[in-house]
């Protein structure tokens, strides 16, 4: 479990070079509440929404504003939910051949434009009569061959109630691959002990899929970690498109060679989720599109991830029906 370390928010907001910036963070933060780690201030390389890393865990006034259309449920997770907790959806099952697990809603930080914004004030974790339901439906839907268990942050849960999922899930024939999806080993990587990392080998059919989006994430705790998991485990990464943050070729193709040099596949690269409150972080099509066009011209497949669009189902999205060197000059 994370050391509880002491942040003194006051001292930190002392560094932020915006102006009048403590009077919005405490106006944002009163709707949409602040948490960050030790290893993400580490990050951090100017205390102003010009640094990637600060943008992606700082407040900003534009939470508070409206934005045409945006919802708190874009993909209908309520719709397509099979197990809830009370109004939460803890099972979702959109795909024909996939399933969701949200084990919680706690993270050790929260992301300004984290997809589910909307639950940070409702604090859970799932518990046993939670888990006999999601496996009694796993069970039953033979379809099934991909679980992703995600969150919040999954490394959160009791270890009691951690391994006896996996380890139901390794049992159940019919899923063939079990994705643990984690931002922590990027902001928060002590929670990946040697000890903890030792006991997920157990697990065949478990593949990590971490979450970043920018190379300053990369920091020595976590380039460390992110070495042992590629020695034990297969790891993919996703990344979400963000404006101001890494919209652009220089930046994103930098992180995915940094990353295929780890040994960690770059697996999927999102549009920013059309959710109320974060939706000021979309990059907009044409500028995407171009970005876009010039990383798939370039990149060897290594380092190259999906670029997708979450929908009714999850389609692979290509700016042009051709792409070539040729393109790289218009």
């Amino acid at each position: 479990m994370l050391k509880k370390s002491y942040i003194n928010i006051n001292s930190i907001l002392k560094k932020v070079k915006e102006k009048n910036y403590s009077f919005v963070f405490r106006k944002v933060s009163r709707i949409y509440p602040f948490k960050i780690t030790p290893f993400i201030l580490k990050q951090i390389k100017n205390f102003s929404f010009e640094d990637p890393i600060f943008k992606m865990y700082f407040p900003h006034i534009d939470e508070l504003k409206s934005f045409k259309q945006k919802t708190v449920d874009p993909y209908q997770e309520k719709v397509y939910g099979k197990v809830f907790k009370g109004k939460i959806p803890i099972l979702v099952h959109k795909y024909p051949n996939r399933a969701l697990i949200v084990t919680t809603n706690m993270c050790p930080a929260f992301c300004r434009f984290c997809m589910r914004k909307k639950n940070w004030g409702k604090s859970f974790l799932i518990d046993n009569k939670d888990l006999e339901k999601i496996l009694d439906y796993l069970k039953k839907h033979k379809e099934i061959e991909e679980v992703l268990v995600s969150g919040g942050e999954p490394i959160l849960l009791s270890k009691n109630i951690l391994f006896s999922l996996l380890g139901n899930l390794e049992k159940i024939k019919h899923i063939k691959i079990i994705r643990f999806a984690s931002k922590s080993v990027i902001n928060a990587p002590n929670f990946f002990t040697d000890d903890l990392i030792d006991k997920f080998k157990a697990f065949e059919k478990l593949i990590f899929v971490i979450h970043i989006n920018h190379i300053n994430e990369l920091i020595e705790e976590n380039i460390n970690l992110l070495k042992k998991l590629s020695k034990n485990f297969k790891v993919y990464s996703q990344t979400v498109l963000l404006k101001g943050i890494n919209d652009s070729y220089k930046e994103l193709s930098k992180l995915f060679k940094t990353l295929r040099d780890l040994k960690i596949k770059p697996y999927y690269l999102f549009d920013c989720d059309p959710v109320k409150s974060v939706y000021h972080f979309k990059v907009e099509n044409k500028k995407r599109d171009k970005i876009l066009l010039k990383l798939y011209s370039t990149l060897s497949p290594l380092a190259l991830p999906f670029f997708a669009l979450d929908g009714k189902a999850k389609a692979l999205y290509l700016p042009k029906k051709y792409i070539s060197y040729k393109t790289l000059n218009n």
